[in-house]
């Protein structure tokens, strides 16, 4: 079998129910952008030789191929050694490497100088062109040594046996198009035994299948149009087919590798699919994909300038019969779900009458005997978790047992169910797996390793989690018995997991520091940069009216013409502000997506004057000015927050004065391109109740309002087809997380308000295992301002979705009449809180 790099694999160890492991290894790369050997930019292609234990990665950025042995920490040069160039010793932008075997030469697509270039794999210093003026993408070579290549702009894949010149069409050709016989833009491709063609076609988010003398090909993955659904595919890259001719996707602006069998109407997250990021369960962009022998995925994660390996998961395997797959889970694994389960139907008011579920619920015997085992921890625990472990250890008795060294012998345990928290050293040295070890927990060394989920850089983090796993202990034991029967014994096991925390509070609020000043400081310069290209023209004078209009509110405004200008400018040390940008969108995705990794990029938008209408792109003045303005709303008030909880009355009045400049702006009657997204605010008390003033709640319809956690939750979980953003009471997602330890992945955002600065720094160190949902904490005197500034964005967004359907004309009235009382309850918000500034001003001045 071929796969997308063009060796020759067979991968037996893949079945319809094979999984990968969801956290990846970084085996080349993986050392930030760059052009050492043991970096990468922009890595595009992707070949595995199984026979040599060895990757060839095509380095788009730096304009070479790498080649790289499994295991080695650094890469080596085989081609384009000398830079971007056209010569016989450079290459320029390559896309795609395989391996000749027979000639012992790698091919490459050597994009930017529309060449296919053959180069000896032993010691090569030239390159000879092999095809010439062909825009390829992609290559595969089949089992009879036929090379096949991709050109994305005659939109074809050609065939090329040996000695011909002009090769034969065998997928497209007809033209840019969407039809059956028309491809518009591919990129990687893929050649089965039989002969058939996959092809990656591009901007008709779509994988085509051509067979063997086909005039048209069918659609097998995709096609659907652009999107995130499972039915869909955004920009897909490489292309793979197993043995069962299952496809598998590199959905490039999806940031996830998707499973298509073969027939099926939607596909399947293979791994990915958790957002754009670089942690470990994360892509970013991902563009070349293949198999080894053994059935292990190779991601090339682009804009992560890594390449990732996805393990086979050995937990999922077919056994004898094919429709029934078997697991190899431990009784612990299927015990903990059936008991998560357990607890989400009950917290759903039981809205199912399905008997296994009572049946889950009493499986707990396994917990029976829980014991929590460190190992190894004392060298590495900074005095503030040794202090978290002190209470732990006070509270939960005798369930956690600490070993100083290696030593332990866990036959003395093996009456136990034990969850171990260790170093990464310990678990390398363990010759065998305890059968009665069901979980591990990790302290890693090395941040680029840390998962936040099993693995941890902080000492801190590990305890976090350790407390959550023994309250979770006492919830679960507590939900075991009957209630009628055991109701002491319940409210004390209930009553242990509420104080752990409460107790951990005190001890983080005891360490904790008043010296704000040893927090990062704040950047509160702000710069508006426009990135417009050779072809803009600014007959509207656009440019300038963005200019005159947020120049008393931001600290520079400048231009650049070119994309490298503009990119060392932004990076440059000199350059230390919070950066918008506005790119003309002639620069296209990849660019805009570059940018956004910059740590000083505050938001990107991409613009086009000529009316496009495509995602994301602001295809009018009014609608990019609408989002800068509602943007750096948003960016002032976060650092008028900022300088109050630093005691810094003055900076941050000024703060709060440029947000109330930039709320007098009008808003036009705008579109925005997202819709379908729902705004919750969850807020229980189990004991008395603490009053926060609503002063404006009256124009907060938008929002809707619980004051019951399973409610919630269902509310959620039933309709999973919408996006949710959640405002939360920091006790209300303390008890959801330790019943479910899982957030939906269609809730988006989660913001939490706190009674307290205190309580607030304490929230945001328990929640540093949940970034990618928890975006904000706030407190109680700020919600009402945070409430308006999201109500403001939200009705513009849902103004979007309806403004071109006529029947909603009534309804987009209604909206235009709740957008403007916003923006003057906002106004009056503003004003209170500058006023308030001047009185926390004039007691400083006192005081001082």
């Amino acid at each position: 079998m071929a796969s997308e790099s063009g060796q020759s694999i067979l991968v037996s160890h893949i079945n319809n129910n094979t999984k990968w492991k969801q956290h990846g290894i970084t085996i080349a790369g993986g050392n930030g952008q760059g052009d050492q050997l043991n970096q990468l930019y922009r890595p595009s292609g992707i070949y595995v030789d199984d026979d040599h234990q060895t990757i060839y990665i095509a380095d788009y950025g730096n304009h070479r191929i790498v080649e790289w042995k499994y295991g080695a920490s650094s890469g080596q040069v085989v081609a384009g050694r000398n830079g971007a160039g056209s010569r016989s010793d450079q290459l320029c932008g390559p896309t795609g490497v395989i391996v000749d075997k027979k000639n012992d030469s790698l091919i490459i697509c050597d994009y930017r100088n529309r060449r296919v270039v053959r180069w000896p794999r032993q010691d090569g210093i030239h390159g000879k062109t092999v095809i010439s003026n062909i825009d390829c993408w992609g290559l595969i070579m089949d089992k009879n040594e036929d090379l096949y290549v991709s050109d994305t702009q005659k939109n074809e894949v050609r065939r090329w046996k040996q000695g011909e010149r002009k090769g034969t069409i065998v997928a497209g050709g007809n033209k840019q198009g969407e039809h059956l016989n028309q491809l518009n833009y591919p990129t990687y491709i893929f050649v089965d035994e039989d002969y058939s063609i996959y092809v990656s076609d591009w901007r008709n988010h779509r994988v085509m299948k051509w067979m063997k003398g086909a005039e048209e090909g069918i659609v097998v993955a995709g096609g659907n149009g652009e999107g995130d659904s499972l039915k869909q595919l955004n920009h897909p890259y490489g292309v793979i087919v197993d043995h069962l001719g299952q496809i598998y996707v590199a959905d490039g602006e999806n940031n996830r590798i998707m499973r298509w069998c073969e027939g099926s109407k939607e596909g399947s997250i293979v791994v990915g699919g958790n957002g754009k990021g670089d942690q470990s369960n994360q892509l970013n962009f991902p563009t070349g994909l293949s198999l080894d022998i053994q059935g292990n995925l190779y991601v090339v994660d682009c804009f992560n300038h890594r390449i990732q390996k996805f393990d086979i998961h050995s937990k999922f395997n077919l056994y004898g019969d094919r429709g029934k797959l078997t697991t190899q889970m431990s009784d612990y694994d299927m015990n903990i779900q059936e008991i998560q389960k357990s607890l989400l139907f009950k917290e759903q008011n039981k809205l199912t009458t399905d008997s296994n579920i009572g049946e889950a619920n009493k499986s707990t015997d396994s917990w029976a005997n829980v014991q929590f085992v460190l190992v190894n921890l004392s060298m590495h625990l900074s005095k503030l978790a040794f202090a978290m472990l002190d209470v732990l250890r006070s509270l939960a008795n005798n369930s956690i047992l600490m070993f100083v060294n290696s030593d332990v012998d866990f036959d003395t345990l093996s009456n136990k169910t034990i969850l171990l928290f260790t170093t990464n050293q310990f678990v390398s040295s363990m010759a065998t797996k305890p059968k009665q070890l069901k979980k591990t927990f990790i302290l890693e060394e090395k941040k680029s390793n840390a998962d936040q989920y099993e693995r941890f850089t902080d000492s801190e983090d590990l305890m976090f989690q350790l407390a959550d796993e023994i309250c979770r202990y006492y919830k679960w034991k507590a939900d075991d018995y009957p209630r009628s029967d055991y109701s002491l014994l319940i409210d004390e096991k209930e009553k242990l997991a509420n104080q752990i925390h409460s107790e951990l509070k005190k001890v983080y609020e005891k360490f904790s520091t008043n010296d704000t000043d040893n927090k990062p400081p704040i950047c509160a310069t702000t710069s508006l940069v426009w990135l417009t290209s050779s072809s803009y023209n600014d007959n509207d004078n656009d440019i300038s009216k963005i200019q005159n209009l947020f120049a008393d509110v931001i600290s520079s405004f400048s231009t650049c013409e070119n994309e490298q200008e503009c990119y060392h400018g932004v990076q440059s040390p000199e350059c230390n502000y919070t950066i918008f940008l506005i790119i003309d969108s002639s620069y296209g995705s990849s660019v805009l997506t570059e940018f956004e990794k910059l740590p000083n990029i505050k938001q990107v938008y991409c613009y086009d004057q000529s009316g496009s209408t495509k995602n994301g792109i602001k295809n009018s003045f009014s609608k990019l000015r609408s989002r800068l303005t509602h943007d750096l709303i948003a960016h002032y008030n976060k650092l008028g927050n900022d300088y109050n909880d630093k005691r810094h009355p003055k900076d941050a009045k000024e703060m709060f004065l440029k947000m109330q400049t930039i709320a007098d702006i009008v808003f036009d009657n705008i579109s925005y391109s997202q819709a379908d997204h729902w705004m919750l605010i969850l807020y229980q008390m189990n004991g008395p109740s603490i009053a926060i003033a609503l002063h404006n709640a009256h124009v907060m319809a938008f929002i809707q309002p619980y004051n019951n956690i399973p409610d919630c939750q269902h509310h959620i979980n039933i309709h999973n087809a919408k996006r949710f953003t959640l405002f939360s009471y920091s006790g209300n997602i303390i008890t959801w997380l330790w019943n479910n330890n899982v957030i939906p992945d269609h809730l988006d955002h989660i913001i939490i308000f706190c009674p307290s600065f205190d309580d607030k720094e304490y929230i945001q160190a328990w929640t540093q295992r949940y970034t990618q949902k928890i975006k904000k904490i706030i407190t109680h005197d700020v919600l009402e301002r945070e409430l308006l500034i999201v109500g403001l964005g939200y009705i513009e967004k849902l103004r979007s979705d309806l403004e071109e359907r006529e029947e909603c004309e009534s309804i987009l009235n209604l909206l235009k009449e709740d957008h403007s009382r916003i923006c003057e309850a906002l106004l009056g918000c503003m004003t209170n809180q500058i006023s308030q500034q001047d009185e926390y001003i004039r007691l400083s001045e006192e005081a001082s």
